[in-house]
């Protein structure tokens, strides 16, 4: 089974205003774009402090928003039914004629916590996606990663810039990303200065980990920094993404 594709979707509304993020709905045939998952709901502040271009130009349209915790319990639960039509395919909804049209589809009893291991081809994950599987330690994905190497990229969906970076220590993959899950940026600089200037929430909302190449132990693990520094070039994650080296 290949891994649950992602979309995002926020929504703007005057005065008592929420955001929600949800994402195509865990097992969904793939011809189903309608079914989503509710994830999280915050309450708009305002403008968020975001880069710009040289020009002046935003990278994206984005607000700061304080979670509304008391619907937590809720996260990863909440399968809905929305349809997004034609000239829909910004991420900015206002919430006024918005909300009538999301209707409820189930509640799951538990959060969704991710399939079996799908195969390497399919590995991408949001961070909640990630950190359920590493909460529940699901045997399929903790022994299937920790016998690999590799080499993997970190796309933020908010801004679209990519991050490449290898796994070729003990334990794999599974151990560097579960660094990631601790602290949000693995002691990556780069990935340290987001956390720090937006907070580990920011990570958590709009970071994405997808496996690129994989390789077992037997391979040196120049061969991998080697095939890392390709993606950072070919990605040119050095220039346009949040690599520094």
């Amino acid at each position: 089974m290949a891994a649950v594709p992602q979309e995002e979707q926020q929504r703007e509304g005057r005065g008592a205003s929420a955001q929600g993020r949800e994402r195509n709905r865990p097992g969904a045939s793939p011809d189903d774009k309608d079914l989503w998952l509710f994830t999280c709901i915050k309450h708009i502040s305002g403008p968020l402090d975001r880069p710009r271009e040289v020009n002046g130009t935003d990278y994206y349209v984005g607000y700061e928003g304080e979670e509304l915790a008391e619907y937590r319990k809720f996260y990863g639960r909440v399968i809905l039914r929305y349809h997004k039509g034609k000239g829909q395919q910004g991420s900015i909804r206002w919430a006024e004629g918005l909300l009538d049209k999301i209707h409820v589809v189930k509640v799951l009893s538990d959060a969704y916590a991710g399939d079996e291991f799908p195969g390497y081809d399919c590995v991408s994950l949001s961070y909640a996606q990630l950190k359920a599987i590493w909460d529940k330690d699901k045997s399929s994905w903790k022994s299937t990663l920790s016998r690999q190497q590799g080499v993997y990229v970190i796309t933020d969906t908010a801004t679209g810039n990519l991050y490449v970076g290898s796994a070729t220590g003990r334990n794999g993959i599974y151990q560097r990303w579960q660094d990631y899950i601790r602290d949000g940026h693995g002691n990556d600089t780069r990935l340290i200065a987001i956390v720090e200037q937006y907070g580990l929430e920011y990570v958590q909302t709009h970071f994405r980990y997808t496996l690129l190449e994989h390789y077992d132990f037997t391979v040196s693990k120049d061969v991998v920094l080697t095939r890392e520094s390709y993606w950072k070039e070919a990605l040119d994650t050095r220039k346009h993404g949040y690599n520094d080296n």
